[in-house]
């Protein structure tokens, strides 16, 4: 019996290790997402608390000194967020072509995949019927031999 062989194995393992490149540059741009994310809350966070402090501080005694400054320190909050904004949107489009990008290099590996799936389907049929086609040669040969009395042909 012949061994098995996939005449595209090479091929199948470098679509293994791109779409393996892929899915880690994926994961990496959804990390990179994530940690955006988590700034812009903690910039969202802060802002709220600034103007927590600036309502409390109102609710007190206020200086109309002290205005400009805490007008200022809220707008920079605010341009933070917005800064934080703009890069999440640069980052979603990075994620965005990394996961076209890994669905892409999958999809071609599957292609593959499947074909050396009916490869060795096809392998199997041909050992089994080779298998077959040996048996019932024994088995003929058997029975040529009984038939003839033990006599070989």
């Amino acid at each position: 019996m012949r061994a098995f062989r996939f005449l595209l194995e090479s091929i199948l393992t470098l679509r293994r290790q791109k779409e393996d490149i892929a899915r880690l540059s994926y994961a990496e741009a959804v990390r990179a997402r994530v940690q955006v994310e988590e700034e812009r809350s903690m910039l969202v966070d802060q802002m709220h608390q600034l103007e927590g402090s600036i309502a409390e501080t109102r609710g007190k005694r206020f200086l109309a000194s002290i205005q400009a400054g805490y007008h200022q320190s809220l707008e920079y909050a605010r341009d933070r967020i917005k800064d934080c904004d703009r890069k999440l949107e640069r980052i979603q489009a990075h994620e965005k072509k990394a996961f076209d990008a890994y669905t892409r290099a999958k999809q071609s590996r599957e292609l593959l995949d499947r074909s050396r799936e009916r490869s060795w389907n096809q392998y199997k049929a041909e050992q089994i019927r080779a298998e077959e086609i040996e048996v019932e040669e024994l088995a003929n040969a058997r029975y040529c031999r009984n038939r003839l009395g033990g006599q070989l042909v």
